[in-house]
């Protein structure tokens, strides 16, 4: 394996779990959890039921991983660098946000309330496969603003080092599910839900501000390499 494609792998796992301690991801978890212990589910079922749910979840980052490089390996065959650019553009876009929102809680984008009718009712109404299926599907698009743009931003990584995409989105995925997965754990343990969302409550826009940072260091970096393929060129 090349150099460039064992920088990726870290660059991958890091990423993910920067962007894995999300205040939303954490509450999906959290409320899931509570919500099965609520119907007196038996804690071996609510614990299985859990980790279930982040095997989905990771299991569709890998899918959207390999779908997103796809494309855009479609798409940069006709606009080269442009695409790369844009991508760069708005991740840096997306990071300023969740710094701003460090500093000014109030969003400047809101969740749709569709989107939270629908993350609620799978949550706390129903159990089942192909609940944990939705619920996994709504969480993603509830993240689009960090784990979305982490994707598009790994995915041009990856097409610029031709680099295979299970090198980068593996560790990415497995990244992005241990905050998660040490939610579940606490909760299994014994730690109350109310705890867990106490926590993420005190320390959100520390996550955020992370996020922001982590996003916009990508983009630079990204920004960085097109700049030289250009200088070179020249």
């Amino acid at each position: 394996m090349a150099m460039s494609q064992v920088s990726l792998a870290v660059i991958g796992l890091t990423v993910g779990l920067s962007v894995g301690f999300n205040p939303t991801l954490i509450s999906i978890v959290s409320i899931y959890m509570a919500s099965m212990m609520g119907r007196q589910t038996k804690k071996t079922y609510y614990t299985l039921a859990g980790l279930f749910l982040l095997v989905i979840f990771a299991l569709l980052v890998l899918l959207i991983a390999v779908l997103l490089t796809s494309i855009l390996s479609n798409l940069t065959i006709i606009y080269s660098d442009s695409m790369n650019l844009v991508i760069a553009i708005l991740g840096v876009i997306i990071g300023t946000g969740l710094i701003w929102r460090y500093f000014w809680p109030k969003p400047l984008m809101s969740v749709p309330v569709s989107l939270k009718k629908a993350l609620n009712y799978s949550t706390t109404k129903k159990t089942g496969i192909f609940n944990t299926l939705n619920l996994a599907i709504f969480s993603f698009f509830a993240s689009l603003n960090t784990v979305g743009i982490t994707l598009l931003l790994l995915s041009s990584y990856s097409i610029i080092l031709s680099s295979p995409v299970i090198v980068w989105s593996l560790p990415f995925a497995i990244g992005l599910i241990i905050p998660m997965y040490f939610t579940v754990a606490v909760i299994t343990l014994g730690d109350k839900v109310s705890a867990v969302i106490s926590w993420k409550e005190n320390n959100k826009k520390t996550m955020r501000l992370c996020s922001g940072l982590i996003i916009i260091l990508l983009s630079w970096l990204l920004l960085l390499i097109i700049s030289t393929r250009e200088i070179i060129v020249l």
